[in-house]
């Protein structure tokens, strides 16, 4: 077994001046309509970077987003689902966490691969 761990840190100021930019790239490109039922920046930005850490600590290709959803359980912890494509890749279990302070959102994924 191996354990294989992706971070990710992000100002929020910068998340939200380049998706004011080009809202619909980002909705077509990083998001799935799920993950947009709430467009709350913070929310956003926190959804983009465990996107990140996830890439980071998969060594998936840039810009990946779309093989990874995230949603919450009903006490606001953040739920992974990868894509088929991924979730070939002998992943034993995994968790992910966001965390939002200040100007900052941060994530990080962990995971347990065969």
């Amino acid at each position: 077994m191996e354990v294989k761990i992706g971070s990710d840190i992000l100002q929020l100021k910068k998340f939200q001046k380049s998706f004011q930019r080009y809202p619909e790239k980002f909705k077509r490109d990083i998001f799935f309509e799920s993950e947009l039922q709430n467009q709350d920046i913070q929310h956003l930005a926190g959804i983009f970077s465990v996107k990140e850490a996830v890439i980071k600590a998969l060594d998936l290709k840039a810009k990946s987003w779309k093989f990874i959803e995230i949603s919450n359980s009903e006490t606001g912890k953040p739920i992974l689902k990868l894509s088929k494509k991924i979730s070939q890749k002998n992943i034993e279990s995994c968790d992910i966490s966001i965390s939002h302070h200040g100007d900052y959102v941060m994530a990080v994924a962990v995971f347990l691969v065969k």
